[in-house]
C-alpha cells in the first residue's frame, strides 16, 4: 500500500502501489524516490509518514498549515536535527 501526501486529497491509501493517486491524481513517488507507506501520526500541523527509498526506511514530516509560526517550528526542528549526530536520530 502506498500513501498519497497530499493533504486535500481524501482518500490517501492506494492498493497495489499505483504511480498515481487513485483518488486525486498526485504523483505517489515523491521526490523520484521515496514511497510514504504508513501513516504514523496526524498532528494540527501536518502529517508524519514512514516512507521507503528502496530497502531503507526513513520518516517524513509533511506540514499542512501555511501559518508563519508553524513554518518556524518546522525549520527549528530540522535546523536541531540536521546538528545531532546519533544513529537512532534522523538525518535532515
Amino acid at each position: 500500500m502506498s500513501y498519497c501526501i497530499n493533504p486535500n486529497c481524501f482518500y490517501p491509501e492506494n492498493q497495489n502501489n499505483p504511480l498515481y493517486c487513485t483518488a486525486c491524481g498526485s504523483k505517489l513517488l515523491i521526490e523520484g524516490q521515496y514511497q510514504a507507506v504508513k501513516k504514523l501520526r496526524v498532528l494540527d500541523w501536518g502529517t508524519i509518514y514512514e516512507v521507503k527509498r528502496e530497502e531503507i526506511t526513513e520518516i517524513l514530516k509533511v506540514l499542512h498549515i501555511n501559518s508563519p509560526e508553524s513554518v518556524y517550528q518546522f525549520q527549528q526542528q530540522a535546523k536541531i536535527l540536521a546538528q545531532l549526530n546519533h544513529p537512532g536520530v534522523p538525518q535532515v
